[in-house]
């Protein structure tokens, strides 16, 4: 299917719905290719609900103005700890709680949704997301290799 029958397909099965956010007139990388044209792009939830080069409604619109939209980016080699810092058990604790829920936030900010932190104490960086739940509602997905423990903790 070509590109843009496979993106207004994918609107015409919905239908004139109304969807959580919707982006339009964007230039969409959709992973594999750049599609050609302005498309509108659909938000429901968490989930990309349609790309179509048709408008497409939504309670909340973002006008692109040509802008990029594409998936999200994984960055896998992080470090995070500022090792001038971080001499010590108390200023470790002192990082975790005071400068890293901050470093975590900015991933987002520039479109990085999942993280791999590489020799940091894994403890903390996994950890700093459920410990700042209400300072802070949106964490990209974190894996570590680093010290004392190999865990996943999924994104928020």
């Amino acid at each position: 299917m070509h590109q843009e029958a496979e993106a207004t397909a994918s609107a015409g099965a919905r239908g004139p719905a109304t969807y959580d956010l919707v982006i339009r007139r964007a230039h969409v990388f959709d992973g594999r290719q750049k599609l050609t044209g302005l498309y509108d792009v659909a938000v429901d939830g968490a989930e990309i609900a349609s790309v179509s080069a048709e408008p497409l409604a939504g309670r909340q619109e973002i006008d692109a103005a040509g802008a990029w939209v594409m998936p999200g980016l994984i960055d896998t080699h992080v470090h995070f700890y500022d090792v001038r810092a971080v001499s010590d058990s108390g200023s470790m604790r002192a990082f975790e709680e005071n400068e890293l829920p901050g470093r975590l936030g900015l991933f987002l900010e520039h479109g990085v949704t999942t993280i791999k932190s590489v020799g940091d104490p894994t403890g903390g960086t996994l950890d700093t997301p459920g410990r700042n739940r209400r300072r802070h509602t949106a964490w990209p997905a974190t894996a570590g290799n680093g010290l004392r423990h190999h865990r996943t903790r999924r994104a928020s």
